[in-house]
């Protein structure tokens, strides 16, 4: 068609309907009047059987309650009762008494509930308008048999629409139908299991009753279920015990549900134990073997159990690795083998170190191709620097060329302080699935490598080349960061305090690790970079002090001086912990108006940590009026003096020894629920 500028426009046609006599197009019409009013009739069928359907579901709704109400009834006068009832009488006859008025109240009322839960059946019937409307467009399609014949197509598609239209409705009310008896169905299935068992348990307590003198049900009449339930309050010496009373409970005290949970510790006093439960238990959740002692008396068994373990915590030297790897074959052969924690010392004689380095190597590679397992965490305590795995076989890079197994892997943990050559292997096959990831000496390309990790959530890692970069992963909301005195990592800070500036706003876990007593300016105004941002998100900031060979206590912390200027950059923060003694001056910065969601302070003593001792008072002081300035605020500390004199005033007392122990202290009211939760050793003060 033409337009009035001369442009061709493209007009949509419905229908190419040819040119017919009026009397034949009145008759299609006709037709599809008729075949649409049989349409509105179905569909309001169909409506009134979904109703009929929603009653029935109603009615058994209702019986449902007044089933319950008549038991709780039977119950509670059986149970005032002092005489025994005849336990051949129909206890389901109850439901056939009359319900009083205020019964039948309730009924109304649970029925009227009831039928909320279905709202959605009806609401699918709610649109009337669309079916009932049908008779009055009869009248207005008969009507176009007086209009013109260009009239009589618009009329045609009109009504072929609409019958288009509610032919779907049809569906749909059918589909409505077919759901409703569905949850009918489901819920006759309900009552019957319902009145079922509260007929077993009324039963039961009538026969419990009718005994004399005790109402006590022996183990041996309880089923199968109930005598896993109770047996489930047991642990695993008295399971093992209860085998020698009975057959049943032999076989019932080895079921699988009763030792999936379970967990064990090898110590000399229970040696004996772990080896029955290896020898006899179906599984076990987590199992510890501390020393390579243990683990040369229970080796043999560890390798040929058929128990299957879900995590495995092992400690050894490097002439075990074969065992281990043994033992960790028999696990996978399991099945059940989810997690596993391996800690070993590498021997740093020179004669030794081929055999560890041999050893250490056909773990790794194990652990390489480890199918099933969701965590890694190896702890190797060899010396940095030292170079494992120079002029090795060509073995060694065998792996790269290997079809790599279905990644699984949630957490892997290398606490080594080489570069292992099996690590960049472990990031890349399992790229899509690590959320977790620590490490402490870094891979060559190790930015790269985690930026192709989607899913990482949690890194501990150390300074690390190009690590704005790291920015990439946005699932990232954990960073611990380890700072060492190394001089090849001065060059790093820079880009380390470009990523802190950008990353602030995403991150919600922050740990600064010092290594050694790193205490240069430029490890010592990373801080600074928190608060740089106008949101940042931080929820827990933390400072730690750590030392590669021996500990020492720290007496101080230059960190906490340009913390203190920063603080008020730290809005979202609700836990702060420092490792040393906080200053006067930090203690003064927390005036109550920085920090306004601080729920938690930690700190650490590094002698006795009683607040009414020495030179603790004057501190104590200052921990006072942080408190009153916080109200909801926690203080939480850890001491640690093994090699301190003993404290004169816990001698002259004779205080309780509290070595390593965690204290906290709080004033709001004790029996109030908060966030942080309370230790064992927590105090509730009263401050005026």
């Amino acid at each position: 068609m033409d337009s009035p500028s001369g442009q061709l426009v493209a007009q949509p046609l419905r229908y190419s309907t040819p040119k017919a006599p009026r009397i034949v197009m009145a008759s299609r019409l006709a037709e599809l009047e008729v075949e649409a009013a049989e349409v509105t009739l179905r569909i309001q069928r169909l409506k009134l059987q979904a109703a009929e359907v929603a009653v029935d579901i109603a009615r058994e709704q209702v019986e449902l309650a007044e089933l319950g109400r008549d038991h709780a009834v039977a119950r509670r006068e059986l149970l005032e009762s002092k005489e025994p009832l005849d336990t051949s009488k129909d206890l389901t006859d109850a439901s056939l008494k009359p319900s009083p008025p205020a019964a039948k109240k309730r009924k109304t009322a649970s029925s009227s509930s009831t039928s909320s839960s279905y709202a959605s059946t009806s609401n699918a019937f709610s649109s009337n308008a669309s079916y009932s409307n049908a008779s009055s467009s009869n009248a207005s399609t008969s009507n176009a048999f007086s209009s013109n014949a260009s009239d009589d197509v618009a009329a045609l598609a009109e009504v072929q629409d609409r019958l288009a239209m509610l032919v779907a409705q049809e569906l749909s009310a059918a589909d409505d139908l077919e759901s409703a008896r569905a949850l009918l169905k489901d819920v006759e299935q309900q009552v019957q299991q319902r009145r079922l068992v509260e007929d077993t348990s009324l039963r039961l307590t009538v026969q419990c009753s009718a005994d004399e003198p005790s109402s006590e049900v022996g183990l041996d009449k309880l089923p199968d279920e109930g005598l896993l339930f109770v047996l489930s309050y047991l642990g695993p010496k008295e399971l093992l015990e209860c085998r020698r009373v009975c057959r049943r409970l032999r076989d019932m005290a080895l079921h699988p549900d009763l030792w999936r949970y379970m967990w064990l510790k090898a110590h000399p006093e229970d040696n004996q134990l772990v080896a029955a439960s290896l020898r006899l238990a179906p599984c076990l959740r987590w199992l510890n073997v501390g020393s390579s002692l243990h683990l040369a008396q229970l080796g043999v068994l560890l390798a040929s159990t058929s128990c299957a373990i879900y995590e495995l915590d092992l400690t050894f030297q490097p002439t075990d690795a074969v065992l281990v790897v043994i033992v960790l074959e028999r696990q996978a052969a399991l099945g059940r083998l989810k997690y596993v924690k391996l800690k070993l010392s590498c021997e740093e004689d020179p004669d030794e170190k081929k055999t560890c380095l041999f050893n250490l190597r056909l773990l790794l590679e194990r652990l390489l191709h480890a199918q099933g397992l969701e965590g890694i965490n190896l702890d190797v305590n060899a010396a940095a620097g030292q170079d494992y795995f120079k002029k090795t076989p060509a073995l060694l890079n065998a792996a790269k060329y290997e079809v790599p197994r279905p990644a699984k892997l949630r957490a892997l943990v290398h606490g080594t302080w080489f570069k292992s050559p099996y690590l960049p292997l472990q990031l890349k096959w399992n790229a899509a699935t690590l959320e977790v990831v620590h490490f402490w000496a870094a891979p060559p390309r190790a930015v790269p490598l985690l930026c192709s990790l989607p899913r990482l959530r949690e890194l501990h890692c150390p300074l690390l080349r190009d690590m704005p970069v790291l920015l990439q992963c946005a699932a990232l909301k954990s960073l611990h960061l380890r700072v060492n005195q190394e001089p090849s990592t001065r060059h790093l800070f820079p880009g380390v305090q470009k990523y802190l500036r950008a990353a602030v706003t995403r991150l919600e876990d922050l740990t600064f690790e010092y290594i050694d007593d790193e205490a240069r300016p430029e490890a010592v105004d990373l801080v600074l970079s928190l608060g740089g941002s106008a949101a940042p998100s931080l929820r827990s900031l933390s400072f730690k002090f750590t030392y590669k060979k021996e500990w020492k206590p720290k007496t101080s912390a230059p960190q906490l001086r340009p913390l203190a200027t920063i603080l008020r950059s730290l809005g979202s923060l609700v836990r702060l912990k420092v490792d040393v003694e906080p200053t006067d001056e930090f203690l003064e910065a927390l005036d109550g108006v920085v920090l306004p969601k601080l729920g938690v302070l930690e700190f650490q003593f590094d002698d006795c940590p009683k607040l009414a001792h020495g030179k603790h008072r004057q501190v104590a002081g200052q921990l006072a009026g942080v408190l009153r300035r916080y109200p909801g605020l926690h203080l939480e500390w850890e001491s640690f003096h093994e090699d301190k004199p003993h404290c004169p005033f816990c001698d002259q007392f004779e205080c309780r020894d509290c070595d390593g122990e965690m204290h906290s202290l709080f004033t709001h009211p004790a029996d109030e629920w908060c966030e942080p939760g309370h230790w064992d050793r927590a105090f509730h003060v009263s401050i005026e």
